[in-house]
């Protein structure tokens, strides 16, 4: 991908160690560039595949929840919570990145 999702700021969202102000700006980044690119899929035609590829509704909900806890720590979500959301979102949007490559390079993602 010519953006991907996974680079140095998206591994802050997980960073115990970073800002929680540039882990909170990476993760409201993350669902941003998340919406863009099945954008990107549905005005080619390929909506419902993106939707599948990028596990669209579970991946924007799982950054959803590290971005609450990461604002409200200790809050709904915990450490444990925000930590297997990540590898989620982490794991889902590095296999997402390796298939548009491959298969969806037309898109210029």
């Amino acid at each position: 991908m010519l953006n991907p999702f996974i680079d140095h700021s998206f591994k802050k969202i997980g960073d115990y160690s970073a800002s929680r102000d540039f882990a909170a700006s990476s993760a409201k980044q993350t669902l941003k560039q998340l919406d863009a690119v099945l954008e990107k899929f549905r005005s080619s035609g390929h909506g419902e595949e993106g939707e599948n590829l990028l596990e669209y509704r579970t991946v924007k909900r799982a950054l959803e929840q590290c971005l609450r806890h990461i604002e409200a720590p200790n809050q709904d979500v915990t450490i444990e919570d925000h930590t297997i959301y990540f590898q989620f979102a982490y794991d889902t949007l590095q296999k997402a990145e390796e298939v548009i490559d491959a298969d969806y390079f037309e898109l210029g993602l």
